[in-house]
Parts: C-alpha cells; sequence; structure tokens
C-alpha cells in the first residue's frame, strides 16, 4: 500500500518539475529575439535611423588654360664681321571687289600683291652703344628702297635712351606714318596717312627722358623731297618734332590691337617744309594730334592732321588747306579654348579733304573728299606675324559735285580679303 501511495506521489510531482526546468539558452550566434515595446508614460522610442550622407559636391574642375600660340619663325640670324644680321621680311597677298562705275577708274576686282618687303637688320655693341643697320625695300610691283639707315643707342640713367639715325627714315610724324604696314588692326592705314610727310633722307633723333620715361621727344631735319631722291634739289629743309606722352605702358610696342600690355599714348607733331616750285616757293606747315590706347582686349585710336600750303605772292596756285580725321576701335573676343584672342571685331571712320581750294574735275579725282565707314573681322593665329583680315568700306563722297557743277557722287564701296605673314 505504502509503495502505491510513493508511486502515485512521483506521477504527480515529474510534470511539476519538468516545468520548473529553466529554458534551453539560445545558441551563441542565435539572434536575440526582440522585446516587445512596454507600454505607458515610461515607453523607450526607438532611434529613427541615421539620414544617409549628404553627397559632397567636387570643386569644378579648373577651365584649361589656352597654351600660348607657338612662336612665328625667327628669321635667321648670320654673323657679319661685329654684326648681327637677320634678314626677314613679310608679305600680303590680297583679293579685292568693288563697286564699278563707268565714270570713276580704279575699280577692278582680283587678286594681288599688296606687299612684299624685305627686312635685314644688323645689330652689335661698340664700347656701349649699341650700333644697328636697317634696311626695308619692296620688291612690288617693282623695288624700291623704303628704309636704310645706320643708327646709334645708349642708355640714359634710369629707364632713359636717346638715338640717332642717320639716312632714310620715316619722318617723326603722325602715329599711323610711324606704324608698319603689317602691324596694323585694319587691311590698310586711314587715308590720312597719305597727307603726313613720309620716308625722307636725313638726321633723326629720339629721346626718352630718364627717371620719367613716359614723355618721349622726337626730331629731325631732312632734305623734305620724299624718298630714293638723292639730292636735296631745291636747297631747303624740312624740320619735324613730335612729342609722346604715354602715362601708362610707355614701353608697349608700336602696334595695334590689344595683344601686349595695357597702355595709354598722347602724341601731338609739327612740321615745316619749303618747296621750290616753278613760279615761287610753297610753304608747308604740318599739325597733327593723335591718342591711342588698348585694355583688356579693347585697343582704339583718334587722329586728326591739318595742313596748310601757301604759295609765294603772284603764284599760278592758290593757297589752300588738306585735312584728315579718323577714329577706329577693336575688340579681340573674349572666347574659350583655341579661339582665345583669336578673332577681333572692328570699326573705323574717317574723312579726307586734299584740297579745299580747287574743285574736282571728274567723279574718282585723286583730290575729292571722302568720307569712310569700315567694319572689320580679323583672325590672328601668331598675332601680326600671321593673320587673316577682312575689310568692308562704304564709301561716301563728300565732294559731291565738280567744277562744273555736275553730280560727282559714284558707287565705289569696296571689300578686301587679306593675308599677312611676317618672318622677323
Amino acid at each position: 500500500m505504502k509503495r502505491v501511495v510513493l508511486g502515485l506521489a512521483l506521477v504527480s510531482v515529474l510534470p511539476t518539475l519538468a516545468l520548473a526546468q529553466p529554458a534551453e539558452a539560445p545558441a551563441p550566434d542565435a539572434p536575440a529575439p526582440d522585446a516587445p515595446p512596454p507600454d505607458g508614460p515610461f515607453a523607450v522610442t526607438e532611434p529613427a535611423p541615421p539620414a544617409p550622407p549628404t553627397p559632397v559636391t567636387p570643386p569644378p574642375a579648373p577651365a584649361p588654360v589656352e597654351p600660348a600660340p607657338a612662336a612665328p619663325i625667327a628669321a635667321p640670324v648670320l654673323a657679319v664681321g661685329k654684326f648681327a644680321v637677320s634678314v626677314g621680311g613679310y608679305f600680303q597677298p590680297q583679293y579685292r571687289t568693288r563697286q564699278n562705275n563707268a565714270l570713276a577708274p580704279f575699280d577692278e576686282d582680283g587678286f594681288r600683291l599688296r606687299r612684299a618687303r624685305l627686312l635685314v637688320k644688323g645689330r652689335a655693341d661698340a664700347h656701349g652703344v649699341k650700333v644697328g643697320v636697317d634696311v626695308e625695300a619692296e620688291l612690288t610691283p617693282a623695288f624700291q628702297l623704303l628704309d636704310a639707315y645706320v643708327s646709334l643707342t645708349d642708355a640714359v640713367g634710369a629707364d632713359g635712351e636717346w638715338s640717332l639715325a642717320a639716312g632714310q627714315v620715316k619722318a617723326p610724324f603722325s602715329r599711323q606714318t610711324l606704324l608698319s604696314d603689317s602691324k596694323l588692326g585694319f587691311v590698310d592705314k586711314p587715308e590720312l596717312a597719305s597727307l603726313a610727310p613720309d620716308r625722307q633722307i636725313g638726321v633723326r633723333g629720339t629721346f626718352r627722358v630718364p627717371h620719367a620715361p613716359w614723355v618721349q621727344l622726337a626730331a629731325g631735319v631732312f632734305n623734305g623731297e620724299g624718298k630714293n631722291q638723292p639730292q636735296n634739289i631745291d636747297e631747303h629743309l624740312m624740320s619735324v618734332a613730335r612729342l609722346e606722352l604715354k602715362p601708362i605702358g610707355w614701353d608697349a610696342p608700336l602696334e595695334e590691337s590689344a595683344f601686349g600690355k595695357t597702355f595709354v599714348a598722347i602724341g601731338a607733331s609739327v612740321a615745316r617744309n619749303v618747296v621750290e616750285s616753278g613760279d615761287g616757293n610753297e610753304t608747308d606747315v604740318y599739325l597733327g594730334g593723335d591718342i591711342a590706347g588698348a585694355w583688356n582686349g579693347i585697343s582704339g585710336a583718334a587722329e586728326y592732321l591739318w595742313i596748310r600750303h601757301d604759295f609765294a605772292t603772284g603764284s599760278a596756285q592758290p593757297d589752300y588747306h588738306a585735312n584728315g580725321l579718323a577714329v577706329q576701335a577693336a575688340y579681340l573676343l573674349p572666347l574659350p579654348g583655341r579661339w582665345a584672342r583669336r578673332l577681333e571685331l572692328g570699326g573705323r571712320v574717317e574723312e579726307i579733304d586734299r584740297n579745299d581750294a580747287v574743285p574736282i574735275v571728274q567723279p574718282g579725282d585723286p583730290n575729292q573728299s571722302l568720307r569712310y565707314f569700315t567694319a572689320a573681322l580679323n583672325y590672328y593665329h601668331w598675332q601680326h606675324a600671321l593673320k587673316l583680315q577682312l575689310l568692308a568700306s562704304h564709301i561716301v563722297e563728300v565732294e559731291d559735285t565738280d567744277r562744273n557743277s555736275n553730280p560727282a557722287g559714284y558707287d565705289n564701296d569696296q571689300v578686301l580679303l587679306q593675308a599677312t605673314f611676317r618672318m622677323e
């Protein structure tokens, strides 16, 4: 009986012991089960997942830097005695188209070699003084000597300099006259350049003031007969003087367009010449003023010339005046990449009056007063050493009647396309 009671007791206790055993521990790699969130005011709120990081925008890549254009071809340098001699030159093939008129000359269309120049330069040093020999000649349509002179140059004080040249040189009058035909912002110079004294045979001196190099003086004495006249036929002399103030960029090169440094130049010129004619002497007085500058791709110039021609008493020629005005501006377009500082737009307004006393004979007379409105588009590959220039001019006849009061207006607008290659 006791065994039965003990057995019953064990049967009743075993289930209870089984329920009291601890739960099996989870495997070490098994994730813990999520506990249900507690309720009530002390509930813990699950934090929001962190926001994704804001992408960092990389800084913009620097703009590609346009490499400097390759240097133009240098003229060969030869050693001749104590001189280093360079032989170079430039040529300018041109195409011209012009409105035709039966009464006016020089309206043929077609190609021509506008200029073909030979340049020879010799440089040496003699006891600290620079010695130069310069020759320039035109080869088309026939040989013509333009420059042929020897020069001495030396420094004076801080930034000062003197120079003396003898031979056939440009008279120091008018900025447009002094500019090289290969370093223009337009196909040709304005018409007023034909009024100024051209190359002359004589002596020219220049002086840059020490400690004030922006003050530059030039003067000369010449035969006054023009170039390639070996003798002073009338035995009179021409005197020429020029003052130029360059408060900004005093050492900027003499050229058009804004390739070099920023500059401002203001010039004034005066000249006097006596020419002997068949019935007496002619006294010519020249006055001129000019201003030019360049800044940040913009360049411009303005110039005015006035000439008075006085004849001796009793001369059959009446006294007369000639004058010319030119205003121009150009802008190198700020294009990116390979076109940087290559394309240029320009415009010019000019007027020329060669004789205000004698009426013209017919339309197209060389002395007819004209007004030009000119637009230009230039492509510079090596700046002025290799370029292509397009020019279009609308020409108005200011003097529109001839000496017989007949109409003298005519169609003569023109378009010029010219390339320039210079080696020096």
